[in-house]
């Protein structure tokens, strides 16, 4: 079995979370996303601080996202992000 090894974890993390159905409000979908954003600080991703940048991403993983669930998202992101580089 052969190691593989991502350069971009970000990316990953992003993958993985959108994967599992992040829609669903669910305690384990949304700790995928809180890993996705502490990621996202820790790798200094600065694109993907960006909501808008999260916004594009999402629509072309997943074009059918529910857009009032995607704005309440995106508004949890922006302040998650500003509290974690706070730290």
């Amino acid at each position: 079995m052969a190691i593989i090894k991502y350069k971009n974890l970000t990316e990953l993390s992003f993958v993985t979370w959108m994967n599992n159905y992040p829609q669903t409000w669910h305690p384990s979908d949304m700790e995928r996303f809180y890993i996705f954003a502490r990621t996202v600080v820790r790798y200094r991703s600065t694109r993907w601080e960006n909501p808008n940048f999260l916004r594009t991403k999402i629509l072309a993983h997943t074009p059918n996202f529910n857009l009032d669930t995607l704005d309440s998202l995106l508004d949890l992101y922006y302040h998650l992000i500003r509290v974690l580089k706070s730290h």
